[in-house]
């Protein structure tokens, strides 16, 4: 990991102990996750602990400490979509990837994730796959889209 680029990347953070969010941002934006050594990096540029920057990182759910998968799919399980079913579209996934929520699958192409609400509570239950909303997804539905993705793997040789 390249730390000097990456702290010159957040010196707009020099000194501002209360943008270890945003920062934290800046890191996931850079890699794709927040890799250890970069919480010892924005530790020294926010001149604080780096303890204190990972009790940041890992208090919320959008930080992630391992590289995600090829597909991230983060399902929503704010109030409307689990009225909408969003626990059985959850459990259909983590049964067709064979992982449980936060994990990769050992082949690397699928990160299972929750949101609380990415914001259409309407059209619930929410998929968001690679960052693009599904509506009013079912199991079956999402197996398809699975199925689909891993065909154009397949194919892809």
């Amino acid at each position: 990991m390249d730390t000097a680029g990456l702290a010159a990347s957040l010196s707009q953070y020099r000194g501002q102990r209360g943008a270890a969010v945003p920062a934290l941002e800046a890191v996931q934006a850079r890699y794709g996750y927040v890799p250890y050594q970069a919480l010892v990096v924005v530790a020294e540029t926010l001149g604080v602990l780096p303890a204190e920057v990972f009790g940041v990182a890992s208090f919320y759910e959008e930080f992630r400490f391992a590289p995600p998968g090829a597909h991230v799919i983060a399902v929503c399980t704010g109030t409307s979509c689990h009225l909408a079913g969003a626990q059985q579209l959850l459990a259909a996934l983590e049964g067709e990837l064979g992982i449980k929520t936060g994990q990769t699958t050992a082949d690397g192409q699928f990160t299972l994730t929750q949101v609380s609400c990415p914001g259409p509570c309407a059209i619930g239950p929410v998929l968001m796959m690679d960052g693009e909303p599904q509506a009013r997804v079912t199991p079956d539905a999402a197996r398809r889209m699975l199925a689909t993705l891993r065909s154009a793997r397949s194919a892809q040789g």
